[in-house]
């Protein structure tokens, strides 16, 4: 059996800017590549980047399921995928950045800065996953998501902006990954 793909944002999911978003990762991130600063000195972004509970539910869906990622994240504008697999790694989600797939963002593609767009794309240049895709975005970036068919919306998991993912997404998410699943086998 293949694996799920999640299509995963950070801001409003597992970000919650406070106390630190995803500006103070791109500047930390732009002065250690610069040499000014290292990685040890910005140990407390690190810690308090990603809301604990949300990484907690990351981690049980990645032990659970095994799925590989693709960041579907504005963040990536701004950040070398390097840059963003050190900040997953020093920021709990190592699991995350060792499981990008190949084709690792969704938002590389020319779509407007459409989220749904986005992802329609991705599918349509990486055969396979067709059935075997979860999105976890939030409502505010989580742009055209809306409208897909009630059939796809059940594998789409919008967080509430300034929440993130908690127990009621989690849930959601965890069911479309099951059912995902039992489509495949069956």
């Amino acid at each position: 059996m293949g694996k799920n793909v999640v299509f995963l944002d950070f801001d409003d999911v597992i970000c919650l800017s406070e106390p630190f978003g995803a500006y103070d990762a791109i500047i930390a991130m732009s002065a250690i590549d610069s040499g000014a600063e290292t990685i040890e000195d910005h140990a407390e972004l690190w810690a308090k980047l990603f809301e604990s509970e949300a990484v907690g539910h990351l981690k049980a869906i990645h032990k659970e399921f095994e799925p590989v990622y693709v960041l579907s994240t504005s963040w990536i504008k701004f950040l070398t995928l390097e840059s963003l697999r050190c900040i997953l790694g020093q920021s709990g989600l190592s699991f995350v950045a060792d499981s990008l797939h190949e084709d690792w963002s969704s938002t590389l593609s020319q779509s407007g800065g459409v989220r749904a767009n986005e992802i329609r794309s991705w599918l349509d240049r990486n055969s396979g996953y067709e059935d075997r895709w979860v999105i976890l975005d939030d409502l505010y970036s989580g742009t055209g998501l809306h409208v897909w068919e009630a059939s796809e919306r059940s594998f789409i998991t919008l967080c509430e902006a300034g929440v993130g993912l908690t127990d009621v997404e989690f849930d959601h998410l965890r069911r479309g990954l099951q059912r995902r699943n039992e489509c495949v086998s069956a």
